[in-house]
């Protein structure tokens, strides 16, 4: 018996993130979720797991510096990629939001 496997979507914020990055940045992280995370059975294996606040989400080093947040959906198999960004800037973010 095969496993299901995992089914990528992109939220809105990070779809404008990689707009924003312009070619050809963009098209190689895309390229890099489309080859390592779409229909995957396993999208933890090359991925880390956050920690404090952001446990629940993992981030995957994608080259240049950049990463992916994603939250992954055990239960409907769904991998959403949230933040799409520099490694210096993916997480001001949140900085941010914490210190108000």
């Amino acid at each position: 018996m095969t496993k299901t496997r995992y089914k990528v979507i992109t939220s809105k914020g990070a779809k404008k993130s990689l707009k924003k990055m312009g070619m050809p940045r963009s098209g190689d992280i895309e390229r890099w979720i489309e080859k390592n995370l779409d229909d995957c059975e396993n999208p933890r294996f090359k991925g880390k797991p956050l920690k404090g606040d952001y446990k629940d989400q993992w981030r995957y080093d994608v080259g240049g510096g950049y990463r992916v947040i994603v939250d992954i959906d055990d239960k409907n198999r769904l991998i959403e990629v949230t933040k799409v960004g520099h490694r210096r800037e993916v997480y001001k973010a949140w900085v941010l939001f914490l210190m108000r």
